[in-house]
């Protein structure tokens, strides 16, 4: 499939249950993270962790591709993945927060966008 069409996959996925199911799942981190982090000492910690994991996936997964040319960019893969990880991760939020379809339409059309630059 390929490392771009993975990383569109995951928007396309999202956009899909939403307009499926009228909601979307996020992932346990995030949730977790915005209820409580910095409250409880231990959930903090393991948060950090996982966060850190899911960083460190991506890292790895579009270095992977720039070596093999997919990705001709040389900025820093933890830049590009930190971007799409908080883009991706805005626009779940968004789409829970009940944001208008343009504007979800939109947030697509950026990582679509920011994917595409990333890949000339």
């Amino acid at each position: 499939m390929g490392i771009k069409k993975t990383m569109l996959a995951l928007t396309t996925m999202t956009l899909d249950e939403f307009r499926n199911t009228g909601k979307v799942k996020d992932c346990l981190v995030v949730n977790s993270g915005q209820e409580c982090y910095n409250k409880y000492v231990d959930l903090s910690n393991k948060i950090t962790i996982e966060f850190n994991f899911m960083q460190e996936l991506f890292v790895e997964f579009i270095k992977e591709a720039q070596e093999a040319g997919e990705i001709p960019t040389k900025k820093s893969a933890k830049m590009i993945a930190g971007r799409y990880m908080n883009t991706l991760n805005g626009f779940i939020v968004s789409i829970q927060a009940g944001a208008s379809t343009e504007l979800i339409e939109d947030i697509v059309s950026s990582l679509k966008e920011m994917l595409e630059f990333l890949f000339l």
